[in-house]
């Protein structure tokens, strides 16, 4: 599949996302870290940010000012098939380890 046509595809499901959940346009001025998703975590002592990293097809979750986790796709495809096409806030921000992480 082309490549321009992923990348505009990818950037709309991210938008879509962000215009239903926001009301606001997903900001695509760094294509390696686009926030999707950001809250505190239970104690609301640290941000957690979820971000996609479209250039190495990456979505990464930060809790504080350290990476909790990321999951690398393949392809900008397989990140659109498994990923992207469905986009849940809760799934997104939900990380069952971060009580174990030492800020």
């Amino acid at each position: 599949m082309n490549i321009a046509y992923l990348f505009f595809e990818a950037k709309q499901l991210i938008d879509n996302f962000c215009v239903s959940t926001y009301g606001e346009h997903a900001d695509f001025s760094d294509l390696k870290k686009i926030g999707i998703a950001h809250t505190t975590t239970e104690d609301e002592r640290f941000p957690i940010q979820v971000y996609v990293n479209l250039i190495e097809k990456q979505v990464v979750t930060q809790v504080g000012n350290e990476i909790a986790s990321f999951r690398h796709y393949k392809s900008l495809e397989d990140m659109i098939d498994n990923c992207l096409s469905d986009l849940n806030f809760n799934e997104l921000t939900e990380h069952e380890n971060i009580e174990a992480f030492d800020f």
